[in-house]
């Protein structure tokens, strides 16, 4: 079986087998993922089964306001009142395609266009809604960390720190884009 490269999500897109385990996130996908593409509410990115366009795994980008006094410690600091993150929305993987890999590969495309949308639309932190304790764990591998005073489920990490884990500065993200 091979994989579409991640892309744009399409009316095309086949969504009705999607299942990933959690049925807030299939519903979503089905409900909401295309309509929210359109009114540009967000940015969805599918990985789709090359021959037959179903979708297998997915992510959701869009912007948020975080209020930087209840940040934690460093985040916090030199920061304004309100700080603007980029928002990750959902992302999951088909039941029958986890353990593939392609999760990794799908956080990596998903990184990249964060990294890449920084010089157009600067965020200093990316946020999440961890949807359970599973998805809580991944996250905190990837270097997310606990902001409970946005709620109980919420995890930031700092945009700096996600370049650096890339082995890349800010002005090396710009530098990239002037070619």
């Amino acid at each position: 079986m091979t994989y579409a490269k991640p892309e744009p999500i399409t009316l095309s897109h086949e969504l009705s087998n999607f299942r990933c385990g959690d049925d807030r996130i299939d519903r979503w996908l089905r409900d909401h993922a295309v309509s929210n593409a359109i009114k540009l509410a967000g940015s969805v990115r599918v990985v789709s089964v090359s021959d037959t366009r179903e979708v297998v795994a997915f992510y959701a980008l869009s912007h948020k306001v975080i209020t930087g006094r209840s940040l934690p410690g460093r985040m916090r600091r030199n920061m304004p009142p309100e700080i603007p993150a980029v928002f990750i929305g959902q992302f999951a993987v088909a039941l029958d395609h986890q353990g593939s890999g392609l999760g990794k590969a799908l956080l990596k495309d998903m990184f990249n266009r964060i990294v890449h949308s920084l010089a157009a639309i600067p965020a200093p932190l990316i946020a999440l809604d961890a949807a359970n304790e599973e998805a809580a764990r991944f996250w905190r591998h990837w270097g997310f960390r606990p902001y409970p005073d946005l709620m109980d489920t919420a995890y930031v990490m700092r945009t700096v720190d996600l370049l650096a884990s890339m082995g890349l500065s800010y002005e090396a993200v710009l530098e990239g884009l002037r070619d």
